[in-house]
């Protein structure tokens, strides 16, 4: 089955389901130099007294001399007083490894253009591996910034000694994290070239570049998904890559030219406008979902057999060259048509949210998922699509829809329509149905002995049976017209959500759901 009941729990809103994140450890002045500061106490000293000395002699002399001094000290305390206040306070973020410590800990305020010092300690068995950012300078036990102008980030890496990241001398943090997690998972010695697959997906502590990933010479396979990679990146050092991961980062272009031997490619979730996928002639799946895409070329990827290029901002779309296709996600773009005559293969298809008003799905007769949610569509001929389990077809505005030809059915949300009837005597296999926010008056139910969830609220239903549906998790049909309800009691796991409130129910009704209520012991029985 395609589609978990559950997630239904925190859809519903309103009743409508919708499918559709210096010097110490805490002191953050700048360390100076106490000679330095003892130089100034004593030359601030000695002018004060001699301001002093000046001061006696011109108020014996002059009322008026001691009223220009006074104004002369009050213009200077002020001009000081704007003086500090320009000194503008700058941040130093930290991110430190494992197997080592620094000292301040936490992230650092100085002022503009003073240079901070960080010292360090690494635990027994690691070493320092690298300071990057901040222009640091490592000496000894000590880093130390360049003077800071601008907020910056200080990364700083421990390595254990011995291990194949301190063999191969990594420098990125992430890396460094990512393989000792290997060896540990490995349990025994591990070389570069050993390595062909490797996920570093560790949000905490992040791989930054991939420029030390040249140094795993046999890897085919890699995933980086969720770490912080941005900018243009340039695949071209991995010519191996059979499987690339690159999603949820934050990357604008990606050089994937000479990785002609991958397979599987997903850059979704980035910030990528553009992409040339053109040389990659073996690829059999390619994500490029949640970008910035406004067009895309997979004319040469005859090979793909599934393809998501939703959430991105296309207005066309050609997969007429993609005859092998059996997976296609191109919902929520801006598209006014999809051809598929040729992509007769498909078994799943989503293309809801797009500003399409017709749909001819009839010739893909392998179809066992489809999405076609709002897309004002106002019909559609099912009639050869036999083989569907799960049909999206929410957000629309059908009055009917024939399903007798779905046998297979198992899954319907076909809420927020304006359906008037709706028979589902043939679709027996149903185990998730959703018909909220529709004109619905009456609902047969008898033939679903399978069925599990029922949304049903905001409808215009007189009474409702659910003596065949014993298998019933979840019954939401609030806001109807209900007078009667029968056949709750044959509902198997008495921890069932039922709300069936704010309908018409008669007394003798109410009397009988309480029953199942108090005494029965339906403890989530609402009404």
């Amino acid at each position: 089955m395609f589609f978990n009941a559950k997630i239904y729990i925190g859809c519903l809103l309103g009743g409508v389901l919708l499918s559709g994140c210096g010097g110490g450890v805490n002191d953050t002045t700048p360390a100076t130099s106490s000679a330095s500061s003892a130089s100034s106490v004593s030359s601030s000293a000695s002018s004060i007294s001699s301001v002093s000395s000046v001061s006696s002699s011109s108020v014996s002399s002059s009322k008026s001399s001691s009223s220009l001094l006074s104004s002369t000290v009050s213009s200077s305390s002020s001009s000081a007083g704007s003086s500090s206040s320009v000194a503008s306070t700058l941040s130093i973020s930290l991110t430190v490894g494992p197997g080592g410590a620094l000292k301040p800990s936490a992230n650092v305020n100085v002022v503009s253009g003073q240079t901070q010092i960080f010292s360090f300690v690494a635990d027994s068995g690691f070493k320092l591996a690298s300071a990057n950012g901040c222009g640091s300078v490592v000496a000894a036990d000590t880093i130390t910034t360049a003077p800071v102008t601008s907020n910056c980030s200080l990364s700083v890496a421990f390595t254990k000694i011995g291990s194949l990241a301190d063999q191969l001398k990594i420098t990125d943090v992430g890396l460094i994290r990512c393989l000792d997690n290997y060896e540990a998972d490995a349990q025994q010695s591990v070389t570069a070239s050993s390595i062909i697959k490797l996920t570093c997906e560790n949000a905490f502590q992040s791989v930054n570049s991939i420029a030390e990933l040249s140094k795993l010479t046999s890897l085919q396979s890699l995933s980086l998904s969720g770490n912080r990679l941005s900018g243009t990146v340039d695949f071209s050092i991995l010519p191996k890559l059979t499987e690339l991961n690159v999603s949820k980062n934050y990357l604008q272009t990606i050089d994937v030219s000479k990785n002609t031997l991958l397979t599987k490619l997903n850059a979704g979730e980035n910030l990528l406008t553009q992409v040339d996928v053109g040389a990659l002639i073996a690829l059999t799946e390619l994500s490029l979902s949640r970008n910035q895409l406004t067009q895309v070329d997979v004319s040469k990827n005859i090979g793909l057999t599934k393809l998501d290029i939703s959430e991105n901002k296309l207005t066309q779309l050609n997969v007429t060259a993609l005859t092998q296709l059996l997976d296609l996600n191109a919902s929520r773009n801006s598209l006014t048509a999809l051809d598929t005559t040729k992509n007769i293969a498909l078994q799943r298809l989503n293309m809801g949210w797009n500003s399409m008003v017709a749909v001819t799905v009839k010739h893909l007769v392998n179809l066992q998922s489809l999405n076609v949610a709002a897309m004002q569509l106002v019909d559609i001929d099912l009639s050869k699509n036999t083989q569907l389990v799960e049909l999206l077809i929410m957000e629309n505005n059908l009055i009917g829809l024939n399903l007798s030809a779905q046998t297979q059915l198992e899954i319907l949300q076909a809420y927020k329509n304006k359906l008037l009837s709706l028979d589902l005597t043939k679709n027996t296999k149903l185990t998730d149905l959703i018909l909220t926010d529709n004109f619905l008056t009456v609902l047969d139910l008898s033939k679903l002995t399978e069925l599990k969830v029922l949304w049903a609220s905001y409808n215009n239903l007189l009474s409702l049976d659910v003596l065949a549906n014993k298998e019933l998790e979840w019954l939401y049909a609030p806001e109807n017209n209900m007078v009667s309800i029968s056949g709750l009691e044959s509902i198997v796991d008495k921890t069932a959500t039922i709300d069936i409130s704010h309908n018409k129910f008669s007394d003798p009704i109410k009397a009988y759901l309480q029953n199942l209520l108090n005494v029965q012991g339906y403890d989530f029985l609402s009404f």
